[in-house]
């Protein structure tokens, strides 16, 4: 099971209690958990997890459910200096960070100094990164990566041009805090989609 599906399950356990607190309609929820199931039946999460996560009734319960999750749950991997070097051999001061939760889809980290943004993330088993400035203003807006409304800052990554003297560049509003924007992307395409439009539009 990966991080993906993870968040994936903790939305959904999170809408069941969302409509358990609404309604005491039985019709009403037993319609919620054929949604929920079909959700996430179509993102390939374990039967035994599914199944768990339609027996949920109360607030406190969800808790412990995750801590259960997490056990079955792949870490993202070891992003050591060896990658960070590999990735941005032209970067010599880039340092790989210290991760504290390998349940992420993806990791990131903002070099205060040159206010760069670093993306390591995986792609068809391999680690690739993306690198931006990240603006310093912030404001209320869609981010284009996890899609949620939230405080945003525009992310733009640079590259030198065809022709000497110019540059390509490409800019997107994403989240301001990294971390939370994190913890809404529920599905690796979400991911990958933004991340190969930034790496494409550099090509």
């Amino acid at each position: 099971m990966n991080v993906f599906q993870m968040h994936l399950v903790e939305k959904q356990t999170m809408k069941l209690l969302n409509s358990i607190a609404t309604t005491k309609d039985e019709s009403v929820l037993n319609a919620v958990r054929g949604v929920i199931d079909t959700t996430l039946t179509e993102a390939d999460v374990p039967r035994f997890i599914i199944d768990d996560v339609l027996v949920v009734k109360e607030r406190p319960q969800l808790e412990p459910f995750m801590t259960f999750v997490k056990l079955n749950v792949e870490p993202f991997p070891d992003v050591s200096e060896q990658v960070v070097k590999r990735l941005w051999k032209k970067d010599k001061k880039v340092k790989p960070p210290k991760v504290t939760d390998p349940l992420v889809t993806f990791v990131s980290w903002d070099d205060t100094t040159t206010r760069s943004r670093y993306f390591v993330y995986e792609q068809e088993g391999k680690l690739v990164g993306v690198k931006g400035v990240l603006s310093m203003e912030k404001r209320q807006g869609i981010c284009a990566l996890c899609q949620q409304h939230k405080d945003v800052s525009l992310f733009t990554t640079k590259e030198k041009g065809d022709i000497e003297g110019t540059y390509k560049t490409y800019s997107q509003y994403i989240c301001a805090d990294t971390m939370s924007c994190e913890r809404n992307i529920d599905s690796a395409e979400k991911l990958q989609s933004f991340m190969e439009t930034v790496r494409s539009k550099m090509r």
